[in-house]
Order: structure tokens, then C-alpha cells, then sequence
């Protein structure tokens, strides 16, 4: 979805922005993709819990 399309341009932009003469540098690229991903699964935990029902069947 759209969610997809974003991200996938952000990450063109990035890997963009760390291209060197040399190459890449996909440490940092990595690492900020890493480090995107684990904020938005934190904020995914923290804002999407499901309630637990009282009943127990």
C-alpha cells in the first residue's frame, strides 16, 4: 500500500544520500534502516495493544 510506496522512496533517498565515489556505505545505511524499524515496531507495541476480554472460555 501507500505505507510501502513511502518507505520505498525513503530508502532510495538514503541510499542515495551515502553513495560515495568509493561505493556505498551500508553500514550507516543499514543501521538506520535497522534503527527505523525497531522505533516503528516499538511504536506499534505501544499503540496498538488489544484489549483482553474479562471472560475466560
Amino acid at each position: 500500500g501507500a505505507g510501502l510506496l513511502v518507505g520505498n522512496f525513503l530508502c532510495a533517498r538514503l541510499i542515495h544520500h551515502y553513495k560515495t565515489i568509493a561505493g556505498y556505505d551500508w553500514n550507516a545505511i543499514w543501521g538506520i534502516t535497522t534503527l527505523a524499524s525497531i522505533i516503528l515496531m516499538i511504536a506499534f507495541v505501544l499503540f496498538f495493544k488489544t484489549e483482553k476480554s474479562l471472560e475466560t472460555t
